[in-house]
């Protein structure tokens, strides 16, 4: 595995089981006869979003055994997961207010 296989595969499976995990949550809302408390149960919507963040973080911890110096792995790590987050929380951020599922 090269550096950016392992990264594209650790962006790809977050961002994809993130967002096929939203688009499932409103397939079932807007099919429901209550959308503001159907959806995915609580429980399970956290199990799959931290799923996703571990086999994110496994790949890229993985594609960070290919870097040579220390100052560029940390860089690797704060840079990743601090993206990864930032994602996580404007992604479902919008979701959760945009649709009025809950509020602030």
């Amino acid at each position: 595995m090269t550096y950016k296989t392992g990264l594209s595969m650790a962006w790809l499976s977050f961002v994809g089981i993130i967002l096929g995990e939203l688009i499932v949550d409103y397939l079932i809302r807007i099919n429901s006869d209550d959308f503001y408390h159907s959806g995915i149960p609580e429980q399970l919507w956290f199990v799959i979003q931290m799923s996703a963040a571990a086999l994110a973080l496994f790949f890229v911890f993985r594609s960070a055994k290919l870097i040579d110096t220390r100052s560029r792995i940390v860089i690797h790590y704060a840079l990743n997961i601090s993206l990864g987050v930032l994602f996580y929380t404007v992604v479902v951020f919008f979701y959760i207010v945009g649709l009025g599922i809950d509020s602030l």
